[in-house]
């Protein structure tokens, strides 16, 4: 999932009208990062009309950067802005610096029940953007030093990010800037595992989920958005893993509700 994808998610989650205003550069040159002019700030229907029929620019602009000094501090908070419109930020900081800020707003400041998805919504968007920010640190795109990660850690962030989109152990030691052949070895000697049985893990781990939680998803919908081309194979791999097949560890779920 992108940022941009995320940022259309959390608007449907919501209902409320979901916008950035990016600061760090790896905005700019992480490509799961980047988002379109629609979800900057503020890109919403009340907005544009305002600023099409308003003449208030100043005072957006003044309030942009009070809003911008208070996220500094990184906690959530909110407001109206001098149009009228309600919102919430919710601050990203990186390195003690003030990256990004994501804004939720509509037209009236929402009751409880909407509130509670609005900071459930929140709070997942930050944990995103930590975690792209860490693997982009992990893969040096913003000039960390890569040397100084355990390789645990970078290869469960890669698998965590990567494992529905084809992850590959050559595609990791190209980030990782190393041989595949000597990356495979080291993954073997600190996991007691080969990163195609870690891949594998992962997907099955999350495909538990999805036949927990999805009754109305098939089997072979599982296997895709897990990461398996193919639904028999997928099958096959998850008996081997937990010993049952998907069909039945979703039948012995769903009993044990019962």
């Amino acid at each position: 999932m992108t940022f941009q994808e995320l940022i259309l998610l959390s608007e449907k989650r919501s209902s409320c009208s979901v916008s950035v205003e990016t600061l760090h550069p790896a905005f700019r040159v992480r490509r799961s990062l980047q988002v379109g002019p629609e979800q900057k700030l503020h890109h919403s229907p009340f907005c544009r009309k305002k600023k099409l029929t308003e003449a208030l620019q100043p005072q957006c602009s003044c309030n942009k950067q009070r809003s911008l000094e208070i996220a500094r501090r990184g906690r959530v908070f909110s407001g109206y802005c001098p149009r009228g419109w309600w919102e919430i930020a919710f601050p990203f900081l990186f390195n003690g610096e003030l990256a990004a800020v994501c804004y939720f707003g509509c037209e009236k400041m929402p009751d409880g029940t909407v509130m509670k998805k609005i900071h459930a919504a929140g709070r997942f968007m930050l944990e995103y953007l930590q975690l792209e920010f860490l693997l982009a640190g992990y893969e040096n795109e913003l000039g960390g030093q890569t040397k100084d990660i355990p390789l645990k850690d970078r290869v469960q962030l890669y698998l965590d990010r990567y494992y529905t989109e084809g992850a590959s152990l050559k595609d990791l030691a190209d980030k990782l800037h190393c041989h595949t052949g000597y990356l495979g070895e080291r993954i073997r000697a600190q996991f007691g595992k080969t990163f195609r049985q870690l891949l594998a893990e992962r997907r099955v781990e999350e495909s538990k989920v999805f036949l927990k939680l999805h009754r109305e998803y098939t089997v072979g919908k599982i296997a895709s958005l897990c990461g398996f081309d193919d639904s028999n194979y997928f099958s096959s791999v998850f008996r081997k893993i937990t010993g049952i097949s998907p069909a039945a560890y979703r039948k012995q779920h769903h009993s044990g509700e019962r």
